[in-house]
Order: C-alpha cells, then sequence, then structure tokens
C-alpha cells in the first residue's frame, strides 16, 4: 500500500507499550517496536522469551493487556485475526490432508468469492513464486516437508496480506533443507515486497534472512537492529552470548590511554580495549571478543595486531577440524582458555596441540559488556 501525497507515512507495525500476562508470568513486558514496509524483520531469542505471544498479538490470537498494536497507521488492538491485514505460517504448515495443493492454496481465495477466473490465474502465478508451479493437482499429503512448506507460504500469501507472521515455519525441515529454504524465502520475500515479522530462535537463520532483527529475553526487547550491528556491536551481555560465539573476560585496568584501558600481564602480555569513560585504573571489566578475531601463530609470528594491540602467550591445547574452519583451543596464563576460530588451509597446519604460541586482536575487535537491559527504542 503506497500513501496518497500529502497522507502521513506508517510503518506496516507500530506496537506501542504492549504487555502480555498469562497470570503471575509476564509474557511480553512493554514493547515497542516499529517495522517498515517491505522489511523483512525477525524475532529472535530463546524459547519462553515472548517472541511467539508477539506475534500472535500481531495476528489477532491474542489480546494486550497494555499498549496497543497498529497495522499501516490503523488501531486493530482490539480487531478479530479475520479482520486483519495479516496472514501467519505456523511451524506444521496445517494444510487440509484431503484438498489438492491448487485447492488449498485457492481456499481463502473462495471464501472471498473471488471469480474463479481470477481465482485460477492468482493461485497458478502463486504456485510459481513459491517453486511448486506443477504440482497444484497433487494431495497435500503427498508432499515433502519442503514442498509443504512452500504450500503453506503461497496459500498465506495469496490473499495479499500487509504483513505475513511467520512462526518458526522451518523448524520440520531436516538441516541441508532448511538452508536451503532460508535463501529461498528470503529470495521469494524480495521479489513480492510484503513485510515478513519473522520468530525463530535460530541466531544464524535471523542473520542471514533479516534486514533488522530484534533480540527478546523474559519478555523485553534488548536490541534492534541490522545483523551486522546486533553481531558486531551488541549492546549487553546477553545479546553478545546469544547471538554467535564469543570470548568473554574479565580484566583489571592497570592503565588508561585516552579512550583505551590497557590490563597488562608479566613478559609483554596486555589486553587493549576502546572503553571509553567505562574503565579507570583497578577497576575489573568484562570484554568479549569473537573467536574468528582472534589469531594464533608460532612464537615470533606474531601479527601487527599483538605489536600494536592485544597480546597473550599461551599453548595450544586442542585443534579441532571443523571442515570449513578449525578451532583452536589455546591455554593463556593470563584470561585462562581463549578460542579461536579461523578458515581451514594449510599454512595452520604447523598448528598443533602442545605449541607454545601467540594470540592476538586489533583493539577494535574486543568490546565491553554491559549488564542485560530492556531496548530503548527513542536511543536506536
Amino acid at each position: 500500500m503506497t500513501n496518497a501525497p500529502g497522507q502521513p507515512v506508517h510503518p506496516a507495525i507500530l506496537l506501542e507499550g504492549v504487555t502480555k500476562r498469562f497470570g503471575s508470568v509476564v509474557a511480553v513486558d512493554n514493547v515497542t517496536l516499529a517495522v517498515e514496509e517491505g522489511e523483512f524483520f525477525s524475532l529472535l531469542g530463546p524459547s519462553g522469551c515472548g517472541k511467539t505471544t508477539l506475534l500472535r498479538m500481531l495476528a489477532g490470537f491474542e489480546t494486550p493487556d497494555e499498549g496497543s498494536v497498529y497495522l499501516r497507521g490503523e488501531d486493530v488492538t482490539l480487531v478479530q485475526p479475520n479482520k486483519r491485514a495479516t496472514n501467519m505460517v505456523f511451524q506444521n504448515y496445517e494444510l487440509f490432508p484431503h484438498m489438492t495443493v491448487f485447492n488449498n492454496v485457492a481456499y481463502g481465495l473462495k471464501l472471498r468469492r473471488t471469480p474463479k477466473g481470477e481465482i485460477k490465474q492468482r493461485v497458478s502465478e502463486m504456485l510459481e513464486v513459491v517453486g511448486v508451479g506443477g504440482l497444484g493437482a497433487r494431495a497435500a499429503d503427498q508432499l515433502s516437508g519442503g514442498q509443504q512448506q512452500r504450500v503453506a507460504l503461497a496459500r498465506a500469501l495469496i490473499n495479499r496480506p500487509a504483513v505475513l507472521l511467520l512462526d518458526e515455519p522451518l523448524s520440520a525441515l531436516d538441516v541441508k533443507l532448511r538452508k536451503r529454504m532460508q535463501l529461498e524465502l528470503k529470495s521469494i520475500q524480495d521479489s513480492l515486497g510484503t513485510t515478513f515479522v519473522y520468530v525463530t530462535h535460530d541466531q544464524e537463520e535471523a542473520l542471514l534472512m533479516s534486514d533488522r532483527v530484534g533480540i527478546m529475553d523474559h519478555g523485553r526487547l534488548l536490541q534492534i537492529g541490522a545483523p551486522r550491528s546486533i553481531y558486531e556491536h551488541p549492546r549487553n551481555e546477553f545479546v553478545a552470548d546469544f547471538v554467535g560465539t564469543l570470548n568473554d573476560f574479565a580484566i583489571t585496568v592497570t592503565r588508561t590511554d585516552g579512550d583505551l584501558a590497557v590490563a597488562e600481564h608479566g613478559e609483554g602480555d596486555r589486553i587493549v580495549v576502546m572503553a571509553g569513560e567505562a574503565g579507570s585504573r583497578g577497576d575489573t571489566l568484562r570484554i568479549a571478543v569473537r573467536p574468528e578475531r582472534i589469531v594464533v601463530a608460532p612464537v615470533g609470528e606474531e601479527s601487527d595486531s599483538g605489536k600494536l594491540g592485544n597480546r597473550l602467550s599461551g599453548r595450544v591445547q586442542d585443534v579441532i577440524y571443523m571442515g570449513p574452519i578449525t578451532q583452536y583451543l589455546v591455554d593463556t596464563g593470563m584470561l585462562g582458555r581463549v578460542v579461536s576460530q579461523r578458515v581451514s588451509n594449510e599454512e595452520a597446519t604447523s598448528i598443533t596441540p602442545g605449541l607454545e604460541v601467540t594470540v592476538t586482536w586489533a583493539v577494535d575487535a574486543a568490546f565491553p559488556l554491559s549488564e542485560r537491559d530492556s531496548f530503548d527504542p527513542a536511543i536506536a
């Protein structure tokens, strides 16, 4: 839907201070969120964090105890699900097994008494879009899991909803098919331009498909941002740990240098972090660095980042080959075990368990960790 000239431009979805309780449990806690037209937005978090409850309030299956829900500027907080310009794809697809693929997809159009010619054209076009164009006459219970997922998507999109809501729709698929469908789902969304709100607990899935991601825990929205921003600049300890893997350290500041906090130990070992005003001499800081930002090299072959910034001496505990990547577990005297993750290559085969090594990373690769807090959209 395009706003006419002079009309206010509304986001596809706006939640204002939405709270939902089930008895004494606060499932969604004062969430404010705007999702723009045509955006692929994912709600990411562990089981029980409130993301599915939030999705169900968007669909109208749950009513907020507090706050308001808007679709394209219209207050739909108390509007019934069948009266909203939304559709939902569930985990189990919920196809009609006794119907053909064509009739499953056409079902919503028939309820709206759409002319038969238009139904045939629109269903055929949609089946082609989702990649099952030749399966219209097949019974739904004769389809593979990936085919069922595509048909469920076509059925949800056929009525041209303003927003499509997806509740972990790929969770029942095997790993290989799931990864392929992630790419195809994003491609379908790009081609149609429909606003998608996608719920998942899989951080890799959210980072791969989304324009923006919202991280939830205990009913609260902790951070919103583009995938790269979420991964490289987490706002707090929970987000940093949930999205990807990380090395998490506690350091004691021995000196400061402008915005840099430095922790020195022994012969040349040191940690340097951009802490701003967060660290003073004698303070203990929690910091984190992603494994792929850490370089492990034999003693004397350290990178420039080690000569200028972070440098630790250590001994390799284990080398774990994982195909495209290799993990190095290094025991350091200063920070205990450090995990490095690098692209597998022949040059690194000289690094073996028991080898004395130097561990380095760039100053801007590490970030201080703050305590868990709620997200304030006013400062996003």
